[in-house]
């Protein structure tokens, strides 16, 4: 007899291959900016982060948390700014970015994630945004996610976006796709990831690749850099301490040109019970 993980794994199963089964009809991609949201790895994210990036991974964090963001670009701060928090499982998240191009955009991200069985979870979000330039004017996105953690130092994630894929000028656009792997090793301090993103529209050739690694220090400093095969890259620092945590990232371009660096300040509230912290 079949085991209630086994279904699950094989229904799991079913829906990516009917969802990859679909891409040769994709039409229009359509970016979302990444101003505010900093990139993390979709297998390695966790806390308030996971809410713009894997809502699976909030299934894994117990806390409730708050995190403050805001930018700093070409000696200004507070030109783009956005806060995210999460509590039993659910997340919120809203950005404002004043100038996405030529215009203001405001978004809402909702998510929400669960456990299916040790080690395998799920999640979905739901992202709107109430105004932007052009295609992205009220606009809105479905997105599901799958993390894999039943091992200590392996970590696998699914992300798949727009999934609704709403129309633009009468054609439908593209789904996105996100699959990540990490790996942690050094007693669980250094964590070395990769992810490829693509578009329904696209083969695998012209996928995008990206290439990082965490560290967290003996005195709580967490370090993160990512590059993709374009050579953009990030860097970034965040301090860990007892109920809350800061820090910064920033985004260059291949030729090292500065294109925003996001500060953020996270609180943290342990829930009223025993079982406090992160899973």
């Amino acid at each position: 007899m079949k085991t209630d993980s086994a279904r699950r794994l094989q229904l799991l199963a079913a829906l990516f291959l009917c969802l990859i089964g679909g891409t040769a009809t994709g039409a229009i991609r359509i970016a979302i900016p990444d101003d505010i949201y900093y990139h993390r790895f979709a297998s390695s994210v966790h806390g308030p982060e996971a809410v713009w990036t894997n809502p699976a991974a909030l299934a894994l964090y117990r806390n409730m948390s708050t995190e403050y963001m805001s930018d700093y670009y070409q000696g200004k701060f507070l030109k783009n700014w956005g806060t995210s928090g999460i509590g039993s499982r659910f997340g919120l998240s809203y950005r404002h970015l004043k100038d996405f191009r030529g215009k203001g955009y405001n978004e809402l991200l909702i998510a929400t994630g669960a456990e299916l069985s040790f080690g395998l979870y799920w999640g979905i979000s739901y992202r709107y945004v109430k105004n932007g330039p052009g295609l992205y004017h009220k606009r809105h996105f479905w997105n599901a996610s799958i993390l894999v953690k039943n091992n200590p130092n392996y970590y696998l994630a699914f992300v798949f976006s727009n999934l609704n894929r709403g129309r633009v000028d009468g054609k439908r656009s593209d789904f996105e796709e996100l699959y990540s792997f990490s790996y942690r090793t050094l007693k669980g301090r250094l964590i070395l990831s990769t992810e490829i993103t693509l578009s329904s529209g696209q083969s695998l050739s012209s996928a995008s690749y990206n290439y990082g690694l965490e560290y967290l220090t003996s005195k709580q400093l967490l370090i993160y850099a990512k590059i993709d095969n374009s050579r953009f890259f990030q860097i970034g620092i965040r301090f860990h301490r007892t109920g809350y945590s800061f820090g910064g990232q920033g985004r260059y371009s291949s030729g090292g040109k500065h294109q925003g660096t996001t500060l953020f300040f996270q609180q943290d509230v342990p829930p009223p019970s025993k079982d406090v912290g992160r899973l």
